[in-house]
């Protein structure tokens, strides 16, 4: 009796082990089907960064050259078909140099760099839209704050000699970003950005040269980006996955 009573007892066992690791097995199994849904189709948001360059034009050139740095980091929305907003900050510099740039006699600096800090918000028109890749161009609208330096590190603004007496300007602009970009995407919903267009400023202020100017409209940057894509909902994924394993 005892014997068929602990037989009666393992299989009891065995049956509740096997219950509990079935479930735990269905429950990893649909974790990870949910985890492949939100990666093709619950994808709204990416966060983005990466490097890039600018070259200037303005009274110091009159062509886009002096390539320098410049660092982004952003968020984009992807969900929808054509139109699609995107949020950016972005640091970076502009240089030029002229050595032989003159005005009527006066003492116009020949050279500058500016570092420029600031934001935009663009809004996506896809040309083409694919579940791997897309083609787009953009238009924004951003502000950004600027300081000038010469070639020893000196601040323009305390430099007054370098234009023309009495004028000031402001150290903060408005721009407007036009662009054309296409971004690729793998399978697991990380891409690969490249982006070129145009940094449109609202001022003609960027190289400390205004009124000594001889060229009559403002100040312009050549853009190029490079970009890093990762899908904001993936962390989250992640996270449930592992809590479910650790149960």
């Amino acid at each position: 009796m005892k014997k068929y009573t602990l037989i009666f007892i393992l299989q009891i066992f065995c049956a509740l082990h096997l219950f509990a690791q079935t479930e735990n097995e269905t429950a990893i199994k649909t974790a990870s089907q949910a985890n492949k849904v939100a990666a093709t189709k619950n994808v709204d948001w990416f966060l983005y960064g990466g490097v890039g360059a600018l070259a200037y034009k303005g009274d110091l050139a009159d062509s886009y050259q002096k390539w320098s740095g410049l660092f982004h980091v952003g968020v984009q929305k992807y969900r929808k078909r054509w139109l699609n907003p995107r949020f950016e900050l972005f640091y970076g510099t502009l240089t030029g140099q002229n050595s032989a740039y003159t005005f009527e006699n006066e003492n116009p600096n020949k050279f500058f760099q500016t570092t420029l800090l600031g934001g935009t918000m663009n809004l996506h028109l896809n040309i083409l839209k694919h579940e791997y890749f897309t083609v787009y161009v953009s238009q924004g609208l951003g502000i950004s704050y600027f300081w000038i330096q010469d070639k020893e590190g000196n601040n323009f603004d305390k430099l007054k000699n370098t234009r023309a007496l009495g004028e000031v300007y402001s150290p903060t602009t408005l721009l407007l970003p036009t662009s054309l970009g296409g971004t690729f995407f793998f399978q697991n919903k990380f891409g690969l950005g490249v982006e070129a267009g145009l940094q449109n400023f609202m001022t003609d202020y960027l190289d400390n040269i205004g009124k000594w100017g001889q060229d009559s409209g403002n100040d312009s940057a050549l853009r190029l980006k490079f970009s890093f894509y990762a899908p904001i909902v993936w962390a989250s994924a992640v996270s449930k996955k592992k809590n479910i394993k650790k149960r």
